[in-house]
């Protein structure tokens, strides 16, 4: 049966057994829940259940093998058995109640990051192999400096923004809890505190009151516009809401913080509707669930957003988000979907 979808062999027998079960799974809940009560043919079920099969393996397989990744049985055989060995010292770490918890968090930190979803994937994009795209990608050099201030759970998630600024505009990346990203970022905090800013909006449940005061960008420009024109380390916080909330405490104190106005993204863009409300919305959106919350924006935006008030250049805040769109549309051919936005580009630098 597998032979009727008109597929050489060479595609992956394990993906199409994959849906080959999925088949026949489906084929019994039609018998005992729809079929006695449908006016549906088995036979017509069976070929919808096949095109949609066909049109899924022609978009590519949305899992990799061991060839994908230029390594042979045995090489894959190693780095698994390396990897469940960090995961089995973590887990026994955690349970402890000597080790301390600084400790627990970097070995978490550590096991995210050599042992976690990432390590099958590529390191600069969190895609498989097969998908790729970082080659596409045009790479920018931003007037302001970037950093990226990340939850470790983030890290190997293929719908993470972070990692583009990362690889195509040079952005500081820094995984919570782990010893020696924390270590570097403290250390940047004493040699450039002047030039630090946290982009952070005000907290809807209460700022604590021993942190700096939110101020919006304008401010910011206003009150220290030598700072800007030497040349900002934007400070991005890169997290669900909740994890979000406990980096923004791990900082110090004294670190200036920075938001935008509702919309400012959608206002960055110039897509506002005739009634002064923000039109755009998340280029994520395709692959990440906001629940409701359509005015959430990505990391990568929010820093979009603050380097185009801050007078930087067209040109790398249009390349950045052509970057991430890119991303979205090589993450939904991972997911065995089609494309959204169709970028491509054939600049290297801008």
């Amino acid at each position: 049966y597998l032979y009727t979808c008109g597929q050489p062999k060479q595609k992956g027998s394990e993906i199409f057994l994959k849906e080959l079960r999925c088949l026949q799974m489906r084929r019994a809940v039609f018998n005992k829940l729809l079929h006695p009560n449908s006016n549906l043919n088995l036979n017509e079920f069976d070929v919808g259940l096949t095109s949609i099969i066909v049109s899924r393996i022609s978009m590519g397989p949305s899992r990799t093998l061991h060839k994908d990744l230029h390594l042979t049985p045995a090489e894959h055989a190693v780095i698994k058995e390396q990897a469940k060995v960090i995961r089995d010292k973590t887990r026994a770490a955690v349970l402890d109640p000597n080790v301390p918890p600084e400790e627990k968090h970097h070995l978490q930190a550590v096991m995210r990051m050599e042992a976690g979803r990432g390590i099958m994937l590529c390191p600069s994009c969190f895609l498989l192999p097969g998908n790729c795209c970082c080659a596409k990608w045009t790479n920018v050099t931003p007037k302001h400096n970037v950093c990226i201030y990340m939850h470790h759970s983030e890290w190997g998630k293929g719908i993470n923004s972070g990692i583009v600024l990362k690889t195509s505009a040079g952005a500081r990346l820094w995984v919570s809890g782990h010893r020696d990203h924390e270590a570097e970022m403290r250390e940047m905090f004493e040699t450039e505190h002047d030039q630090v800013v946290v982009l952070w909006p005000p907290d809807p449940m209460g700022d604590p009151a021993d942190l700096e005061t939110p101020i919006p960008v304008e401010q910011l420009m206003r009150e220290y516009p030598e700072i800007v024109e030497n040349g900002l380390q934007i400070l991005a916080i890169d997290a669900t809401w909740s994890n979000a909330r406990r980096l923004v405490k791990r900082l110090p104190s004294t670190l200036r913080r920075c938001y935008l106005p509702a919309g400012a993204f959608a206002e960055s863009l110039g897509e506002v509707q005739p009634g002064g409300n923000p039109s755009a919305s998340s280029i994520l959106r395709p692959v990440r669930k906001y629940k409701g919350h359509d005015e959430r924006v990505c990391t990568l935006e929010a820093v979009v957003a603050i380097l185009r008030t801050v007078g930087e250049s067209p040109d790398v805040c249009n390349a950045l988000l052509n970057n991430l769109k890119m991303k979205v549309d090589a993450t939904l051919a991972q997911k065995a979907r089609p494309p959204i936005y169709n970028v491509e580009t054939s600049e290297k630098t801008a």
